[in-house]
């Protein structure tokens, strides 16, 4: 048992490990199907940044509930919060496993196409530059 539980009933821990192993499972299958059905990798490294922002958004979200009090009444503040930490564990699990993946299926690193954050790179800029070699730019205005 992890010794950080040892504050944690007996309850809460049995709890905490049921949720840690659901967890894990839940986002080990998802990278898992990623791996098998997507084959383009522009795609697969869009789909790494998404994980990120869904993430980045859920943990908000359960951090906002949290500081305002809006958790389940089974749960005390404590539970939530390592809730958070198992999560965030697990979603980081995740994504290091899709970029193993990455690289493996496509002979590439996958920061080939993201930015150091993980996240997907702008196509903005590329874009732009296409836009004013090309001279598209004064068709448009």
């Amino acid at each position: 048992m992890d010794q950080k539980w040892d504050n944690f009933t007996k309850d809460e821990q049995d709890f905490l490990k049921d949720y840690a192993a659901q967890t894990l499972i839940g986002e080990m299958a998802q990278a898992e199907d990623l791996k098998q059905n997507c084959n383009v990798s522009f795609q697969y490294a869009q789909t790494h940044s998404t994980y990120i922002k869904d993430w980045e958004k859920t943990k908000a979200q359960m951090e906002e509930n949290l500081r305002t009090g809006n958790i389940h009444s089974d749960f005390t503040p404590e539970v939530w919060k390592e809730m958070i930490n198992i999560a965030d564990q697990v979603v980081e699990k995740k994504l290091q496993k899709v970029r193993n993946d990455f690289q493996e299926k496509f002979g590439e690193s996958i920061y080939n196409y993201l930015n150091n954050d993980g996240k997907a790179k702008s196509c903005f800029g590329v874009v732009l530059l296409f836009v004013t070699t090309t001279g598209i730019l004064s068709l448009l205005v």
